[in-house]
């Protein structure tokens, strides 16, 4: 391993840990909206009615709001408290260096590389947390209707009005409003917080399975820089005396 590889994938991990709730909310836009095929019209305009107490409009400014960008602290500092040697696959040869960076929490390693780090994932978080509820926002009405077809081809009519009269009971109607938000909640935030640890520490198996999975490929093209620098150590080689 060359020196400095594991502050990479330090790094790597934090700014992927960083970005995975707008990531999330991405996928979640794209796949919330599949294209819906021989949709019955009843049972549609019921499942609008549904969709209108599950996922009132203004849901993504809600779920995008202070309580997420809580999650990312939440989930930033209990990354940043594990052991850099945690990421480590056993039994991988390290170079010296690595091996002192191993000893140390993943705080101490990237911040000695950048002090204003840990300060600018915050503040990257919390502007990406607002913007994306307003471009989520936007795409709201087509996420409610492409919601109601979903809700139209897995629920038949009588289910409907059964989960609309429900939903028109005082219980009902709290239980609608905040099921989606529920996973914002702060005990939500404990469970994801208290996961992460034992997922970032899983990854170096995950990625050395990647790894086997894709051997049968060829290697894919390196970054113009990484090229350049390659083609500076083989020249240097040839350079040198034998």
């Amino acid at each position: 391993m060359r020196n400095g590889d594991i502050m990479k994938k330090i790094i790597l991990a934090a700014l992927l840990i960083g970005a995975t709730p707008a990531f999330a909310q991405t996928t979640q836009t794209k796949v919330a909206h599949p294209p819906a095929q021989n949709v019955d019209p009843a049972r549609l305009a019921l499942a609008r009615k549904t969709i209108e107490y599950v996922w009132p409009l203004g849901t993504y400014q809600r779920m995008m709001s202070a309580s997420a960008n809580q999650i990312m602290d939440s989930m930033m500092r209990s990354m940043f408290d594990m052991k850099v040697g945690d990421m480590v696959p056993s039994g991988q040869k390290m170079s010296e260096e690595d091996k002192k960076i191993a000893q140390t929490t993943m705080r101490e390693a990237i911040l000695k590389k950048d002090p204003y780090f840990e300060e600018r994932m915050r503040i990257t978080n919390k502007v990406m947390m607002g913007e994306m509820g307003t471009v989520l926002g936007k795409m709201e009405p087509a996420i409610r209707e492409g919601l109601a077809k979903a809700y139209a081809k897995k629920f038949d009519t009588r289910q409907l009005d059964d989960l609309n009269g429900f939903f028109q009971t005082p219980t009902g109607r709290v239980y609608a409003a905040e099921s989606i938000l529920l996973f914002t909640d702060p005990e939500m935030t404990t469970a994801m917080t208290g996961s992460m640890p034992e997922l970032i520490k899983s990854m170096p198996a995950i990625m050395e399975k990647v790894k086997k999975a894709t051997a049968h490929l060829p290697e894919p093209p390196k970054p113009r820089k990484e090229e350049d620098a390659d083609e500076d150590e083989d020249e240097g080689a040839a350079d040198s005396p034998a």
